[in-house]
């Protein structure tokens, strides 16, 4: 189930203001929320039905019902905060014991955060999608480059035809040779990336379908992408680079890969064994 609390905290500061009074009277009420019709929380909250419908499916909910299933979630899911500054990336006099709590810690937690964001509805269709292209092109830069070469040493693993685009020049050159069959991974985190964004644009116009892994809160990707994936990470705007965000997204490499190779489970084992044998060979 999807955790309706998390995802309203991700993308607050994006909401329109009657988004926002919905937002934080269900935030502050959430008890008396799960346990109400739409017509009495309308008048609690004073908006309208109509904007409560309409803010449930802006958190991709598919009506008030549901998001009174992903309230419940997320109040099973609620556990104890650890102390606050907790999420500190780098603090001047952390000693070195305090450094490897606190960043194993928002690892993590970043893992965890991502499978309260998962719509396995939507994972489903990427896996089919990815398993059944021709040709799998993922796009990622800076950080993002490394989870997309990640995908890429995997797929060549099981012989699946994928290549990793990982600056401007070579996106620009792939988008004039994309073709039905195609599929473009873009891998992101925060969604705004000008590379990815324009290549994203270009891929669109030829109509090949676009599967997005980026943060939750809204961004440009999201609204070209034909499938989105979410990832979450407990890292600040100042961060010092990316950490957990790297984490979650390689965690969802890992899984989709997985998902990729058990839909031909022996040729993919055999695979396996034949790459282990030649690489056990020559490194010998």
């Amino acid at each position: 189930m999807k955790d309706a609390l998390t995802r309203i905290r991700m993308v607050y500061n994006h909401f329109k203001p009657a988004q926002k009074q919905v937002a934080e009277f269900i935030l502050g009420n959430p008890q008396l929320v799960m346990n109400s019709s739409i017509k009495q929380v309308s008048l609690a909250s004073n908006c309208s039905e109509a904007t409560i419908v309409r803010f449930c499916k802006e958190i991709e909910f598919e009506g008030f019902k549901d998001l009174k299933m992903g309230i419940l979630t997320s109040l099973n899911l609620q556990k104890e905060t650890l102390q606050q500054g907790i999420h500190k990336q780098l603090l001047k006099d952390t000693n070195i014991e305090d450094s490897v709590a606190i960043i194993s810690h928002n690892n993590q937690q970043a893992i965890l955060d991502m499978l309260k964001l998962m719509d396995y509805e939507k994972l489903e269709s990427a896996i089919d999608l990815l398993y059944s292209a021709r040709s799998i092109y993922i796009a990622g830069v800076g950080a993002s480059a490394l989870v997309a070469q990640d995908f890429l040493l995997k797929c060549q693993r099981i012989n699946k035809q994928c290549e990793a685009l990982l600056d401007m020049h070579q996106m620009l050159v792939k988008s004039v040779h994309l073709t039905e069959g195609d599929v473009i991974f873009l891998i992101t985190y925060s969604g705004e990336t000008p590379e990815i964004i324009e290549f994203a644009k270009l891929a669109k116009e030829k109509n090949v379908p676009i599967i997005a892994l980026t943060t939750f809160k809204f961004n440009t990707v999201q609204s070209l992408a034909t499938i989105n994936l979410y990832v979450s990470a407990s890292e600040t705007n100042e961060r010092i680079g990316a950490t957990s965000s790297r984490i979650s997204q390689l965690n969802m490499i890992d899984i989709l890969f997985t998902c990729i190779a058990r839909k031909d489970y022996e040729r993919s084992v055999q695979m396996f064994k034949e790459t282990k044998a030649i690489i056990q060979r020559e490194v010998k």
